[in-house]
């Protein structure tokens, strides 16, 4: 379930996180519907869940993209201008350790334009 990272944390504590090395990412790559999109998806732990800082270009016209991880956990939605979103998000209830291995990608409806996966 998404949580605001804000909510049990201090933007201060964040923003140090955000300056470090992260436990695991996603390199994201374009799927033939969207071939110049690229992207990360750095993973920090938390103490109730996962800090998921995201940073995506090539974007297509829109500005909400949907960000799922297989296997059905919920995340927040991507917010996108002129093609590019850098989002930060935490996902709760689960660690690094959880995610590593899993898919994430980027999606508009019933198109894949992007994916990767979360490696340590």
């Amino acid at each position: 379930m998404y949580q605001n990272p804000m909510e049990n944390h201090d933007f201060l504590a964040v923003a140090s996180l955000l300056r470090q090395k992260p436990h695991a990412a996603a390199r994201l790559s374009g799927s033939p519907a969207c071939p110049i999109l690229r992207g990360v998806v750095r993973l920090y732990p938390m103490p109730r869940g996962v800090l998921l800082a995201a940073e995506v270009t090539g974007l297509p016209e829109g500005s909400l993209f949907a960000l799922t991880l297989e296997k059905g956990k919920p995340l927040p939605d991507l917010l996108a201008h002129r093609g590019k979103s850098l989002q930060v998000m935490l996902a709760g209830g689960c660690t690094v350790e959880d995610l590593m291995g899993r898919t994430l990608s980027i999606e508009t409806k019933a198109t894949v334009l992007g994916k990767g996966i979360i490696q340590p």
